[in-house]
């Protein structure tokens, strides 16, 4: 329960969930000032390729952001063959370039094609935007932001690991895209002055049958709504004095990646088990 002055007073939209699921990973991260060390001689591993496809992506939409050029899927695998010459001399790297990421780039390039068919204008990515509520401040980063005909926006979030599911979603426990919506909705985001219409996840696996789109339409205004609504109730709580940052405090929701579960000691109070 450290004093409310310390408390931080922006966080990302990737956090929020990490503030719901396991508030102690928000105050050693931002009121510690603690981070996690790279492990010495690292292996390169599923979070590495994740960033580069990334890269890769994003290099390729800044390139052509309104039209698509003919031979789009070579372009898309000649920027990736650069990015991945990064860890070209691990032969794990090189057997993903070869298999996953050419995968990756014939469902993106489909995929993307389709949607600039059906009425994209422009695609903008990896835009940054804020939304401000009282004093505190919601940041967001968007891989994706189609802007469409009609004037309205469509937000993407590429995943190349565990995609939230539709249930996680529309219950709030992964409000990642509802709030990137509701930075949009408030002009948050300064390149682009569109509501989100519609959010997708685009999940990007190394075997194309695995490659797919779990969207969001219908449901938007329903889902910032609520996203906000539960923002400010976590807002509210942290601003008091004696909420304190528990570990985990609902074991069924803790997050797949926990940095500080050492630190929180977590196993040695038995809070990895099913919901006390």
């Amino acid at each position: 329960c450290p004093p409310v002055a310390q408390r931080p007073k922006k966080l990302s939209v990737t956090e929020i969930s990490t503030w719901m699921r396991n508030p102690y990973a928000i105050y050693a991260r931002h009121i510690l000032n603690l981070k996690k060390l790279d492990e010495l001689d690292a292996e390169f591993d599923a979070a590495d390729r994740g960033t580069m496809v990334h890269e890769a992506l994003e290099e390729f939409v800044r390139e052509f952001p309104e039209k698509l050029p003919p031979n789009a899927k070579s372009k898309l695998l000649a920027i990736g063959r650069k990015i991945f010459a990064k860890g070209k001399d691990d032969p794990r790297v090189r057997a993903f370039w070869e298999a996953g990421f050419a995968n990756i780039a014939t469902w993106f390039v489909e995929q993307d094609k389709k949607n600039r068919d059906e009425g994209v204008v422009s695609v903008l990515t990896e835009i940054s935007g804020q939304h401000q509520m009282g004093d505190f401040t919601l940041t967001g980063r968007a891989d994706r932001i189609e802007k469409l005909k009609d004037g309205s926006a469509r937000i993407i979030d590429y995943k190349t690991g565990i995609v939230p599911t539709k249930k996680d979603v529309t219950s709030g426990a992964e409000p990642q895209l509802p709030l990137l919506a509701l930075i949009a909705s408030s002009n948050g985001f300064k390149e682009i002055r569109a509501t989100a219409e519609a959010c997708e996840y685009w999940e990007l696996k190394n075997n194309i049958s695995k490659c797919a789109v779990v969207g969001f339409n219908k449901e938007i205004p329903g889902l910032i709504k609520d996203a906000e609504e539960n923002l400010k109730q976590l807002i509210e709580n942290f601003g008091n004095s004696k909420t304190p940052y528990t570990a985990a405090p609902k074991p069924r929701l803790q997050p797949r990646h926990n940095d500080y579960a050492h630190l929180s000691r977590l196993q040695e109070w038995g809070r990895t088990g099913g919901e006390t």
